[in-house]
This record gives C-alpha cells, structure tokens and sequence, in this order.
C-alpha cells in the first residue's frame, strides 16, 4: 500500500495525544459500548485527546484478550498513528507496550490494537506501595532497560514521564510498561526536524534550545530520566547517588552518561555498594 510506505518514511513528532479542555471533550464523538470494529468489541473509553480516542475492548480472535484500541478522527491524525506504529513495531520487549495490530475500519479509519495496560504510573506506584530507595531503583532499571532497548532499535522516545511510565503487577511481581511513543524520532532521521516536542519539566536544555548546531540525541532521554528518578527520590540523597542525577540530568549534554546502559551500571555500582554499608535511614525509605 503505497499510502501506507508514504506515511511511514516520516515519523511523527508532535504529541499525539495533548490535553484538551472539557468542552472540547464533550463535543467529541464517542462509540457506545458494544459496538464492533474489525474483530474488537468497545467495552469502555479510556482516554481522549486531540488526535481521537482510546477505548479498552475485546478481542474475538485469533486470541480472547482485552486490548487498548486507539482510533484516529481525521487523516492528518493517521499519519501520526502510522509513525508510532512504525516505531512500535520495532520494539519487542517486556517492559514496553506490545503492538498486536493495525488496520482499518469500514470507514476507512486507522486504528491500532495495544497491550491494555492496568496499572499505575510510577510515581502514584512508589507513593502508594511507600517504596524504599533501593526498591524505587530496581523498579526505574527496568525502565531503564526498556528505553535502552528502543536506543539500540535507534529510537528514542522523546516524552519520558510519569504518566508513560506504567506499572502493574505481572504474577506478583511490579512491572514497568513503557507507552506513547507518539512524539519518538529515529535517531538517524533527527536532522530533519526542530520542533520542540515533549513535556516542558522533563526536555533536556538542548531541546529548549532547539539549535540545529546542536541536535537532540539520545542524551534527551537520559536527562528526562534523571529528572524522573531525581522525582521518585527523598530531597536529600547519599552523595554517590545525588552524583548519579547530577551526570543523568547535566546541563551540558557532553556531561551526560552518553547511554542509559552506562547510567544503569552506575546504578548498579550504588547498589552494589549498600550491600556492603549500612544505609542512613534517609537511604533506607521514601520520605
């Protein structure tokens, strides 16, 4: 499908799903519970935003399963679902939402079928289950572990944040399930864009500055990182871990950890080292 091959050269990088207000809201269409598309049946809206809606629904076949399903309003929205599709299905790992399917309605609209997600974001997780230090990192190197899988697929993600940084609970154990991956770029097709995209308290220094001198990497990611870790933690930190945010979340990106691999093994390394000293209580839980 040419229309198709079209779309996907250019991946997106606007948000694809802003807030929108209220009224917006309430004059947008939505499909009543039960009704059909393709072989998924509506069970219940879940989401909106400038690009359409998001419905959780059940899938007849080939596998009984509940889905999130994102249906797209108008054609210029398509394109934007067709990059993250791109990108989505590139990117096969636990601890990132799974791709089942793109197609299209009667009506000619696209939609995609995802991994319904029941959880919390990371932040309301860690408050509500009052996490320790040690347990709020070994659940953040998961996420860890899922953006350095999309770097090295030359993705990055590009709006790192609590609220796309879902946790639920998978045979008893907490699960970190990345999603949106509406605003990511390939890294190597960078150059062709500078919009700024992204959520303003998490874009590194060099996206706000928005220079073409000085495209955005993956470095971006790491900072939005930092800053999500640096969320999750008590004010006053042990000094290796504050040196960890601080070379996570440096201004100059060239000061940055050049992987998230890199930030993780020094994770790794502050981890190690508690099993060997005993922590002060600020080190030991959440305050």
């Amino acid at each position: 499908n040419s229309e198709i091959v079209d779309i996907l050269d250019k991946p997106a990088i606007v948000s694809h799903l802003p807030e929108i207000d209220s009224d917006a809201l309430a004059k947008d269409f939505l499909l009543p519970v039960g009704t059909k598309i393709s072989h998924y049946e509506i069970k219940d809206h879940i989401g909106s935003g400038g690009m359409g809606n998001v419905y959780a629904a059940q899938q007849k076949y080939p596998a009984q399963r509940m889905v999130g399903l994102k249906l797209l309003k108008n054609k210029p929205n398509q394109k934007l679902l067709m990059s993250e599709t791109q990108i989505l299905a590139k990117l096969n790992h636990p601890n990132i939402a799974t791709l089942y399917e793109i197609d299209k309605t009667n009506e000619g609209q696209f939609f995609i079928a995802m991994e319904l997600i029941e959880g919390e974001n990371i932040f309301n997780w860690c408050k509500t289950h009052n996490y320790s230090i040690k347990q709020v990192i070994h659940l953040f190197q998961q996420l860890c572990s899922g953006i350095n899988f999309a770097h090295e697929q030359n993705i990055i993600h590009c709006d790192i944040k609590p609220n796309n940084v879902l946790v639920t609970d998978i045979d008893g154990k907490a699960t970190i399930k990345i999603i949106d991956f509406g605003i990511s770029q390939f890294d190597d097709q960078r150059e062709s864009y500078h919009e700024i995209s992204g959520t303003p308290a998490y874009l590194a220094p060099e996206v706000l500055s928005n220079k073409t001198q000085d495209l955005p990497d993956v470095r971006r990611d790491i900072y939005a990182l930092g800053v999500l870790l640096k969320k999750l933690l008590p004010l006053t930190l042990a000094f290796d871990l504050q040196a960890i945010l601080d070379k996570a979340m440096a201004y100059d990106k060239s000061h940055r950890y050049s992987s998230v691999k890199d930030f993780n093994d020094d994770l790794n390394r502050y981890l190690s080292c508690l099993l060997y000293t005993s922590p002060s209580p600020r080190d030991a839980t959440l305050s």
